[in-house]
């Protein structure tokens, strides 16, 4: 089973009712990775510090700085990929900006994943381009990001699937971000396209 980490991206958008749903009904669902955030205290930026256990993945740190918008959707989706492979809500922070309505689901989500212990073993999202819509302030850019995802696969510690879902086709969606005073950019709102 191949993960495309190098096709990375902010996908969420048409499955993240589907996403706030699942958390509702407390049952973790392979819905949309993409809009859901942590409401915990956000982990420190910078260096990962790694693990004593060579049994716990290293934290990646995604590179959310600069104006090359394509990059930094592409390091969030890699970001995010990750993190629903080794679910970890505290983390969320670091791509996902506080005050995002999609923060909350989101951390609730990956909170849930990491107490069934369960996580998703799929490609994640697959960001097929990225381009500038709009730049209101010079630290706010509305991004159009089109993705897809192929077949949702969630496992538990064993690695047997606990749960199946569709993914998406080719579907394009409106992403705000937002830089904050660490100079990197997080994602500050989402619009799914008109189902």
């Amino acid at each position: 089973m191949t993960r495309g980490r190098l096709v990375l991206g902010v996908g969420l958008v048409v499955f993240l009712a589907v996403g706030i749903s699942v958390v509702l009904a407390s049952r973790p669902e392979p819905a949309s990775r993409v809009n859901q955030r942590p409401t915990g205290t956000p982990s420190p930026l910078g260096s990962p510090t790694p693990s004593a256990s060579p049994s716990v993945a290293a934290v990646p740190t995604p590179q959310l700085t600069g104006e090359n918008f394509d990059a930094i959707v592409r390091e969030l989706e890699g970001f995010r990929t990750w993190l629903y492979e080794h679910p970890d809500p505290r983390l969320l922070a670091i791509v996902y900006d506080p005050d995002c309505w999609c923060y909350r689901p989101e951390f609730n989500y990956l909170k849930k994943l990491k107490s069934d212990g369960w996580k998703f073993d799929d490609e994640g999202t697959v960001i097929l381009s990225v381009g500038v819509l709009d730049r209101p302030q010079p630290d706010v850019v509305v991004l159009a990001v089109t993705n897809r995802h192929g077949p949702e696969r969630v496992v538990n510690a064993a690695g047997k699937v606990v749960q199946r879902g569709d993914g998406w086709p080719k579907t394009t969606t409106k992403l705000t971000f937002k830089r904050g005073s660490d100079g990197r950019w997080r994602l500050f709102d989402v619009v799914s396209p008109p189902s």
